[in-house]
């Protein structure tokens, strides 16, 4: 700025001498671009009316203010957690102490309490999300015991368990705390261990000993805790029909396990025979080794002549041959005649092979022979097989050659093909003499080509010409000169040339780059922005390839269009890089607007309007719901009567829409599909509508189906309603609307004349109940088990049976039905008539039997059914005749058939068996042996049984 100086001063020279007037200088001290005059700080060029104010308690753009703009808002945290009170703020170039720059701390009076904290148990907000100890809550039980387990059926929720609360379940009796999950059960008919099992693992396992020799069957088995009558506590009977077969018996050639050891008539038993073992299972015996056995033992004969029994190979039938041993019991070794006696031959020269014209035999090698024939000379100790071949009109090695290749003083000589001197070192020959065509040089690399051996002159050719293992080396006398390409761009630089047949690597055979370092630079260079001479032409950034397309940005808003464009390097003044703006005369029509309800594409997506559009449903009847037929789409309603539910069935009915109360009006008031509360569709209207559909919430539920039908028993129903079918009904045994309340019975209307009510199923015979669990004083008779359905375990209330059996009076009767496993028919055993039920669940008068027609009483063939408190411990007896070779007396307890030899002839067993080992009553299946072992094709077995009461 020294020249605006001079400037002025010079003009204050020049003018008017006697003109004294005063000249305001103005400076630029600090270099900055704005004089002093309007330069608040012309000693600091930051500041001046051009700089952007930062943060630095300065007035850097002078409009009169330090900082405005440019500082940054925080908040106190008071409890340190890192997150500020956003209430709490103060405006700063740098973070104040007390304060942070994050002001989401919803409680900034705990330290606990902060966005993203750990939720705590504490009755605090701790991650900030409104929500006080969520996910937190888990599931305690009430503990009334202390013993540590809570009750499943009794649950509280919370952060922290409370006195008499535990998170563990599983107690199967809270009021007494020796019941529990880790209580040790004990033999006590009580699940003390609340596993859901009785005496799981405690009960000792007994054994039935029916011949009374004080040993136990193992087919036969009863858990108990003590010692039942008729069984033993061992199982080591093998046959517990005969007494005399028992552990302590004697072992008898009888092919029976007398002594139950495992074994048949083993050694020692009496009536055996002498056996003489054969150690090598040659068929002859050792004198030496015997044994008493009743049949043959496995490695024994009769005979007992083998000279060494422990050779399968000597016995006095075998033949003898030379190893040095007496192979056929004769007492002599390796004599002339044995089998593998050996040749030998006469070796008269002594050189180790022999004659094959001059032989003797024997087990051993005589003197002056040999196993060898092949000598070809044996009279000359030179010539044999092996020996070394000479040059010498002999046949020294015996291979029937004379003086051939393996000769050891042979000639070695190269094929030479082009006949240049030198030979292929891969063919050559070994013999005597030097064959025609062969010399005594190799070293020829291409012995078709004359012109290269050993001794010619290396060219540019791609060969070896002086077979010396290179090709083309740098000395060919035709090789050329190379320029240094450092960056590889196929151009080099002026350099001192390699000269080679070959561009070696990183050389050029030119000097046109103009800058080696980068291979993107060369004359073949493609121009970009980068303001690099790319292509070496001297001009830098011409016709880049990468310049940019700039479109223009008319309205302002950021966003580009495409009307208008320019392609550059640097972006122009009112351009921008994209072209994403859809109405470029239009601030509010961007791709980054929300869209509003205004007929444009404010977000530039394709669509107007989205999203804000609702559909519209005509309302005539002002109920609140449209029909879905009048639907239109709109952001507004078109006019008042349009509302935003539709499904309305009838617009021209105030009082029908959806969700509306049903009547009994003949319509549809609630527009789900029913007329007057046919819920179900069945064409039936609800008995409160005064139809005849009982149940209406099921289409095959209405009088006509049977299923609404009640009655004093099955039998009642079926006498009212002949033509209806098996399943669930609601009995009333004292009659409708007084005394005991109606219940839910399965009914066989088929079987046996039908009308059968199902007092009791046994589907899972090891799941199903003991006695203990349904006598007079346990609380779980009060209800069923299971639901009526003849695929469960289930039994009725022993009440309910009393009920069914008192109105049936005298002409009651209980029928047993059963399943056999072995063709899953069911059959029924038998009948009882005019029975009872005491109080004790045992049944009285059981005095008639029937054999399976319901209209014939029989003697034989017949069969009683005796019912204790546990239907696993139900009787069956059966009677039959003689005709057909069955049990004459009664099937007895455990599975027994009533042989006379049993002393059951005549009369039934004191206690009965289980009743899934009973015999069929049809005669065409029955007991096939005195004891039911649990298989055979003449075993009645079962898997399915079922109590009816009529």
């Amino acid at each position: 700025m020294q020249w605006v100086i001079w400037f002025l001063m010079a003009c204050g020279e020049s003018g008017k001498s006697n003109d004294s007037q005063n000249i305001d200088v103005v400076e630029d001290l600090d270099g900055d671009g704005y004089f002093s005059d309007e330069d608040c700080d012309d000693g600091e060029s930051q500041t001046n009316p051009g700089a952007e104010e930062i943060c630095d308690g300065l007035d850097n753009n002078c409009d009169g203010q330090a900082d405005e703009g440019v500082k940054t808002i925080f908040y106190a945290d008071t409890d340190g957690d890192g997150f500020g009170n956003p209430e709490i703020v103060t405006e700063a170039c740098s973070v104040p102490e007390g304060y942070v720059s994050n002001g989401s701390d919803c409680d900034d009076t705990e330290e606990n309490a902060f966005p993203g904290g750990e939720e705590l148990c504490d009755g605090l907000d701790n991650n900030c999300n409104g929500e006080v100890d969520e996910g937190l809550d888990v599931s305690f039980f009430v503990d009334a015991d202390g013993d540590g387990f809570g009750d499943d059926n009794n649950v509280v929720s919370g952060c922290n368990p409370d006195l008499g609360l535990t998170p563990i379940g599983g107690d199967c009796d809270d009021d007494d705390p020796a019941l529990s999950p880790i209580a040790n059960e004990i033999c006590d008919e009580i699940d003390n261990n609340c596993d859901g099992n009785v005496d799981e693992g405690v009960t000792t396992t007994f054994y039935f000993d029916f011949d009374e020799d004080g040993y136990g069957d193992v087919e036969t088995t009863m858990e108990a805790c003590s010692l039942p009558e008729g069984h033993v506590e061992n199982d080591e009977d093998c046959d517990d029909v005969d007494s005399e077969v028992n552990p302590q018996a004697t072992e008898q050639c009888d092919e029976i396990d007398n002594d139950c050891d495992g074994d048949i008539d083993e050694e020692g038993a009496l009536g055996a025979t002498l056996w003489y073992e054969d150690g090598d299972e040659d068929g002859y015996g050792s004198a030496t080794a015997t044994l008493l056995a009743c049949e043959q033992p496995a490695g024994y004969v009769l005979d007992n002549t083998d000279c060494e029994d422990n050779i399968s190979l000597f016995h006095p039938g075998a033949m003898e041959t030379c190893n040095g041993f007496d192979d056929n019991c004769d007492g002599q070794i390796d004599e002339a005649t044995a089998s593998d006696a050996s040749v030998w031959y006469n070796d008269a020269d002594l050189d180790g092979f022999g004659d094959n014209t001059s032989t003797t035999t024997g087990c051993t090698q005589p003197t002056g022979y040999v196993a060898d024939n092949t000598d070809c000379d044996d009279q000359d100790s030179d010539v044999y097989p092996g020996a070394v071949e000479i040059c010498n009109g002999d046949d020294d090695n015996c291979d029937g050659t004379i003086d051939g290749s393996d000769a050891a003083d042979v000639i070695v000589s190269y094929l030479d093909a082009d006949e240049d001197g030198f030979g292929d070192g891969s063919a050559s020959s070994e013999d005597c003499e030097i064959p025609s065509g062969y010399v005594l040089y190799e070293g020829d690399c291409d012995d078709d080509n004359a012109a290269i051996n050993p001794a010619s002159v290396e060219l540019c050719d791609s060969a070896d010409n002086n077979c010396d293992g290179n090709i083309d080396e740098d000395s060919a006398i035709d090789a050329s000169e190379w320029y240094e390409d450092a960056d590889g761009d196929g151009y080099g630089t002026a350099s001192i040339p390699v000269i080679a047949c070959d561009a070696p690597n990183l050389h050029a055979d030119n000097t046109e780059d103009c800058n080696d370092s980068d291979a993107s630079i060369s004359p073949a260079g493609t121009e970009s922005c980068d303001e690099i001479d790319n292509d070496c032409d001297g001009d830098i950034d011409e016709d880049a390839t990468d310049a940019a397309t700039w479109y223009i940005d008319h309205d302002g808003d950021g966003y580009g269009s495409s009307d208008y464009t320019v392609v550059s390097c640097e972006q122009p003044t009112g351009y921008l890089a994209s072209d994403d703006d859809c109405d470029d005369t239009e601030a509010t029509v961007n791709p980054n607007a929300s869209e509003i309800c205004d007929a444009l594409d404010n977000d530039c997506n394709g669509s107007i309007d989205e999203g804000l559009n609702k559909s519209w449903y005509l309302d005539i009847d002002g109920d609140g719901y449209g029909l879905d037929s009048t639907v239109t789409t709109a952001c507004e309603a078109p006019t008042s009567d349009y509302v935003v539910q539709g499904g309305d069935c009838a617009d021209d009915d105030v009082f029908a829409f959806p969700g509306a109360t049903e009547t009994c009006e003949g319509i549809d008031s609630n527009c789900d599909g029913d007329i007057d509360n046919d819920a179900d569709g069945d064409g039936y209207s609800d008995e409160a509508c005064g139809g005849s559909d009982c149940d209406d919430s099921g289409p095959s539920s209405y009088l006509e189906t049977g299923s609404c039908l009640t009655g004093v028993s099955c039998a009642d129903i079926l006498s009212q309603y002949p033509s209806v079918s098996d399943g669930v009904y609601t009995i009333d045994v004292d009659g409708a609307n007084s005394g005991a309340d109606p219940f839910e019975v399965y009914c066989d209307m088929t079987t046996d004349e039908g009308g059968w009510t199902l007092v009791a199923s046994v589907a899972t015979q090891s799941s199903f109940w003991t006695a203990s669990t349904y006598t007079a004083t346990n609380s779980a008779r009060v209800q069923t088990l299971g639901s009526p359905d003849i695929d469960q375990n289930y039994v009725l209330h022993l009440s309910r049976w009393q009920d069914l059996l008192a109105a049936g009076g005298s002409s009651s009767m209980l029928r047993l039905t059963v399943r056999r496993i072995d063709n899953d028919n069911d059959v029924t055993l038998g009948f009882l008539e005019g029975i009872q039920m005491n109080a004790d669940a045992t049944f009285q008068n059981a005095v008639a039997a029937y054999d399976g027609n319901m209209n014939a009483k029989s003697a034989t063939g017949a069969c009683v059914i005796q019912y204790n408190s546990n239907f696993e411990n139900t009787i069956v007896f059966a009677a039959f005749d003689n005709s057909d070779s069955a049990c004459t007396g009664a099937l007895g307890w455990n599975g027994y058939c009533g042989y006379t030899s049993l002393g059951h002839d005549g009369s039934y067993a004191g206690s009965g068996s289980y009743f899934s080992h009973a015999c069929s009553l049809d005669n065409n299946y029955y007991c096939g042996s005195d004891y039911m072992s649990g298989s055979g094709s003449n075993f009645c077995y079962f898997k399915r049984k079922w109590f009816w009461i009529r």
